[in-house]
């Protein structure tokens, strides 16, 4: 497996390496621990079929069979315990476009959607922009964990919210909620009529003993439930466009299919079919190495703050590739404290960028090789040391 190899994606149009940085530096200066994707290539398997596609050469319109939706549901089946009915799927370029069509097709103009903050940025501007009032319903910070505020997201429902963006596992902080919170969040949900639509793109991204629900083994138990998935975290294809809604219920799949149909959206991309194809239909192993090689890297970053900065709170990564760290301890703004990091060579997403309960938080991408990991935590680590002996002066 190729996860620790010196894995260069400068030079290819990459968002997370190519982008012009603050601060002086050029981008073959920096260490970008930051964008959520991978540094390293996709699973062979995938290599494989893309170029036996590209061969071909010609690349014209293109649908999704049931055959893949049924690599789809035997993917899931293996993994997590859940078998969706392959007529219980539709295709989107992606899971933010996804949940996007999704509010459009299921909640009327000016009724309220709520999200769970601090939570992935784009969530913050799709529920505007899809037409509907947002509502916010905090996460409960533990201090190395976090936890859902059930009463106050009761409250939420209670008011009159008709929809739940759910991020499980969570981005950013990293929790993988247990079967026994998900009961009492349908059960929630059932009671005020509440739609749950849960973005599961880092699903597959479940780490040491942690096992991973989807809401979608609640239905038949309750109905108002959609699911979105997709390879691309896991795969490192994100740039290929290729995102799946698990749909149970007819009526809410139909108006989520219209809505797609009216407004011309369309995944039938003839690579992204083919690559999620063979991720799904033989992607296991890779993927289980890939998860091996991110828990060690947890552990390298927990290990370097224990040891050198243990005023910091490293929060348990239960699942994503995407460690969530308390650095309040240095005393300045984190959007600060991040435009600085770049003059030291290094990249990584401030925590309010996430919400204003992101304050103080950066989130870092260990989906990389272990010698870039080390060389960018010594890079921080020069950072830090130089902002505690100035204050000291």
């Amino acid at each position: 497996m190729a996860f620790n190899r010196n894995f260069n994606r400068k030079n290819t149009h990459s968002y997370k390496w190519d982008m012009p940085r603050l601060g002086g530096k050029r981008p073959d200066d920096i260490i970008a621990l930051s964008v959520a994707d991978s540094d390293y290539p996709t699973a062979p398997i995938v290599k494989r079929a893309l170029r036996k596609r590209v061969a071909h050469g010609a690349f014209g319109y293109t649908y999704v069979d049931d055959g893949f939706f049924r690599a789809v549901s035997a993917w899931t089946s293996r993994r997590y315990g859940y078998r969706p009915e392959p007529g219980w799927m539709l295709t989107a370029p992606g899971v933010v476009n996804a949940i996007y069509w999704t509010i459009r097709a299921c909640v009327a103009p000016g009724e309220t959607v709520v999200i769970q903050t601090p939570v992935y940025q784009p969530f913050y501007r799709i529920v505007p922009d899809g037409g509907a009032n947002l509502t916010v319903n905090p996460l409960i910070d533990a201090r190395d964990h976090y936890e859902i505020d059930f009463a106050d997201l009761e409250a939420k429902f209670r008011s009159g919210a008709k929809m739940l963006i759910f991020c499980s596992p969570h981005n950013p902080v990293g929790r993988v909620w247990r079967r026994d919170e998900l009961e009492q969040l349908v059960a929630l949900a059932k009671k005020y009529d509440v739609m749950l639509v849960s973005d599961e793109i880092h699903c597959d991204f479940v780490l040491f003993d942690n096992r991973f629900t989807s809401l979608a083994s609640f239905y038949p138990e309750y109905e108002k439930i959609v699911v979105l998935i997709a390879p691309s975290k896991t795969f490192n294809v994100a740039g290929l466009k290729f995102s799946l809604i698990i749909a149970p219920d007819a009526d809410i799949r139909a108006r989520i299919a219209k809505t797609l149909d009216t407004n011309c959206i369309s995944a039938s991309n003839p690579l992204s079919i083919e690559a999620a194809r063979a991720a799904y239909e033989r992607g296991d192993r890779w993927l289980d190495c890939q998860l091996a090689h991110i828990e060690k890297n947890f552990r390298i970053v927990a290990d370097f703050f224990r040891d050198n900065f243990p005023e910091a709170i490293v929060y348990h990564l239960e699942g994503t590739y995407l460690v969530w760290v308390r650095i309040s301890f240095l005393g300045r703004p984190v959007k600060q404290i991040t435009e600085e990091l770049i003059g030291y060579g290094l990249a990584l997403n401030p925590g309010s960028m996430f919400g204003p309960d992101g304050e103080g938080f950066v989130r870092i991408n260990l989906a990389c090789g272990r010698r870039r990991l080390r060389e960018a935590l010594d890079r921080f680590r020069k950072y830090a040391n130089d902002i505690i002996n100035n204050d000291k002066t």
